[in-house]
């Protein structure tokens, strides 16, 4: 195949398709072994077609499963779905070969479809709250036995069947299945409200407290954090967005450069339901960007401040954010996540004298109520007002 460090006839249908598809996986930040071995495989997979007769218009995703299923048969394992499908989503943009024809939806992908929109459109929910109500949908509709056929009309007893079916991890779902029940009555997906079949669900026993870190734990973890390549440039400017404007780690993702204005030195961050505050930009926080940004290379297709290290390069998602702020906080002795510094950062501003709408407006809150739980005392500033048992005799 010709390319680069590839001869060949040039008669193979992909031949061309070579030296970008070597600079594509470049800009994503893949090393030149790993590039080698795509354009080794991409020979195989043009040889395969020339070897039938076939060129690039030929491959469709049956020709392309054919493909990788004589590939496993002949021992090369390497050539998973996933790679191909990469292999694919080149030559596809390239135009090499045709664009995938969607399959038609089935009622319960239109369905769930509909409800996505609603909930993005309609009520404007965090992606992540999104999911979860989607897949607890989706495990109700497998509770009611839906294939790929028409969706079945709920009724009470069905949806208590498949409440009771769910066991102990009924009292999580009920809520997301609720908002969906309602939405089949909304639509007249079903004639009447059955989310009111629902059982109410109890709160469990107490009230649960997150690990507080103290302000002393919060320094060790900034001092120990950092290091001057991507990786630690990249966690100490995580790490001081959530710990000194406490912003969440979806808020951390969703960061764009298009929200930092450099000129006016403030930052402006997503928050749920769509909505956006903005913030001064502290000089450390500010200085912390400079650096991540000024190392990390740019990444195509994406505006997000934070990236993936590894290849393929491409926006760091919510997970990545809390596993880099645990990472660090574990290395100094104290593990926790975003949200404790958070509730570290509500305490602190309350002591400053910070009315409690002010303290939610910082930390996005739309209800105070949600406020208030932040700000309660933890273990050590509960000790500190706490009074010594007196000894025996003594008076």
């Amino acid at each position: 195949m010709s390319g680069r460090g590839h001869g060949g006839t040039g008669e193979e249908p992909l031949a061309q398709c070579a030296d970008g598809f070597a600079d594509w996986l470049a800009g994503q930040g893949f090393t030149s072994g790993t590039v080698r071995g795509y354009l080794r495989w991409l020979g195989w997979l043009s040889g395969w077609l020339a070897a039938r007769a076939l060129d690039g218009r030929a491959l469709t995703d049956s020709v392309a499963a054919a493909f990788a299923a004589d590939m496993r048969a002949a021992g090369h394992s390497k050539i998973t779905a996933g790679r191909l499908a990469r292999m694919l989503a080149y030559l596809r943009s390239a135009g090499a070969v045709p664009q995938a024809v969607p399959a038609p939806l089935t009622d319960r992908q239109r369905m769930l479809a509909e409800f996505r929109c609603y909930l993005e459109a309609g009520r404007g929910l965090a992606p992540g709250t999104v999911t979860e109500r989607l897949r607890v949908a989706g495990l109700f509709l497998d509770g009611l036995g839906c294939g790929d056929g028409p969706v079945p009309e709920p009724g009470a007893r069905q949806v208590l069947d498949v409440v009771r079916s769910w066991g102990t991890l009924a009292r999580r779902r009920c809520s997301p299945l609720r908002s969906f029940l309602r939405f089949l009555q909304m639509t007249g997906h079903a004639g009447q409200d059955v989310a009111g079949a629902l059982p109410p669900v109890r709160k469990a026993a107490g009230t649960r407290r997150a690990a507080r870190l103290t302000p002393a734990q919060a320094a060790a973890v900034l001092a120990s954090a950092g290091g001057p390549d991507e990786r630690g440039l990249r966690e100490r400017a995580a790490l001081l967005l959530t710990c000194r404007l406490g912003l969440r780690a979806s808020e951390v993702s969703w960061l764009s450069l298009d929200d930092i204005s450099w000129r006016t030195g403030t930052i402006t961050a997503r928050r749920k339901g769509g909505r956006r505050a903005e913030f001064p930009l502290p000089a450390d926080v500010g200085q912390a960007l400079a650096g991540y940004l000024s190392a990390r290379p740019a990444v195509p297709g994406t505006r997000a401040v934070f990236v993936t290290v590894m290849a393929p390069r491409r926006q760091l998602a919510r997970n990545g954010v809390c596993a880099i702020v645990r990472t660090a906080t574990a290395r100094a002795g104290k593990e926790a996540g975003p949200h404790q510094f958070r509730h570290l950062l509500g305490g602190e501003l309350l002591e400053a004298g910070v009315p409690l709408p002010g303290i939610a407006q910082v930390l996005g809150h739309r209800d105070v109520a949600v406020t208030s739980i932040y700000l309660e005392p933890g273990q050590s500033r509960l000790a500190a007002l706490a009074r010594p048992w007196p000894v025996a005799g003594s008076q």
